[in-house]
C-alpha cells in the first residue's frame, strides 16, 4: 500500500521538484498523527481526582490523624484519640446569571454533558473537636490541648472537649 500511495504522489508532483515532494510527505504525516491521536487517552482522564472529590469523612480523617501526631509531641499528653467533625465537606460555588427576578446557573458542555461553572470552592468549616488523652486529668495538660486545638482550628473553647483516658 505505501508504494503504490508512494507512485501515486510521484506522479502527482513533477520530477525533479522536491519542494512539494517534501510538503505533501509532511502533509501525509499531520494527517497521520492526527488518526492516530484518537486512541491516545487525553489528559482530562488521566488527572488525579480534584480536592472537590474528597469526601467530609475522608477530610476528618486526615485531620484527625494529623492533630494525634501533633498532639503526641506535647510533653504530658501521652496517648491520645482524637474526633474531629465538620459542619459540611468541601463545597462549590458555581457562576449564576442574574436577570431580572429569575437566577441561573452557567454551565459548560464537556463530554459528559452539561456540567456547572465553578468559581470558588468554599472549604469546610470544624464543628468540634474531641480530645481523649491518658494526660487529660492534669489541668495543666487539659489547658495546653485546647489552646493547640482552638488555635489550629480557629475555633472557640466550647467546641473543644478534652477528657482523660482509662
Amino acid at each position: 500500500m505505501m508504494t503504490s500511495l508512494k507512485d501515486t504522489i510521484n506522479r502527482a508532483v513533477k520530477p525533479g521538484n522536491g519542494r512539494y515532494r517534501w510538503l505533501i510527505w509532511v502533509g501525509l504525516l499531520g494527517i497521520l498523527l492526527v488518526g492516530l491521536s484518537e486512541w491516545i487517552p487525553s489528559s482530562e482522564e488521566s488527572l488525579p481526582n480534584s480536592p472537590a472529590a474528597v469526601s467530609a469523612s475522608e477530610l476528618e480523617q486526615a485531620l484527625e490523624e494529623r492533630v494525634t501526631d501533633l498532639l503526641r509531641q506535647m510533653q504530658g499528653v501521652g496517648e491520645c484519640r482524637v474526633m474531629v467533625t465538620l459542619e459540611q465537606g468541601v463545597q462549590q460555588v458555581y457562576a449564576t446569571d442574574t436577570a431580572g427576578d429569575s437566577t441561573q446557573t452557567l454551565t459548560v458542555t464537556t463530554d459528559h454533558g452539561p456540567v456547572g461553572l465553578p468559581i470558588a470552592q468554599v472549604q469546610p468549616v470544624v464543628k468540634g473537636v474531641a480530645v481523649v488523652c491518658a494526660g487529660g486529668g492534669n489541668p495543666a495538660v487539659n489547658e495546653q490541648v485546647s489552646d493547640l486545638i482552638t488555635t489550629v482550628f480557629h475555633i472557640s473553647t466550647h467546641r473543644v472537649c478534652v477528657t482523660q483516658m482509662n
